[in-house]
């Protein structure tokens, strides 16, 4: 284990528009792009049924899930979107 031992996991729901921001920053460091689901859509698909997981390592996100809320004409239901974990290594410098 080494120098893995003493951090702790920790993954919730994510409702704090600091850490959706975070979310944001962390698509754009997994997928190398510029263009990540805009916060306010996060926010607006959380506030409406959808949800955010994060995975947080000692406080810090290292991953995440996206799902928004639909509606297939009989049901409603979670529509999986994104999912995506960091290298531990890139966030922390390992």
């Amino acid at each position: 284990m080494g120098q893995f031992e003493n951090l702790s996991l920790t993954i919730r729901t994510i409702h704090d528009v600091k850490e959706f921001v975070e979310v944001s920053e962390l698509e754009k460091i997994i997928w190398q792009s510029d263009d990540p689901v805009p916060v306010a859509h996060t926010v607006t698909s959380v506030d409406n049924g959808g949800m955010v997981i994060g995975a947080f390592l000692d406080d810090k996100i290292i991953g995440f899930q996206y799902s928004f809320a639909d509606f297939d004409g009989i049901n409603t239901y979670l529509y999986s979107y994104l999912l995506g974990v960091s290298r531990i290594s890139h966030q922390w410098n390992w």
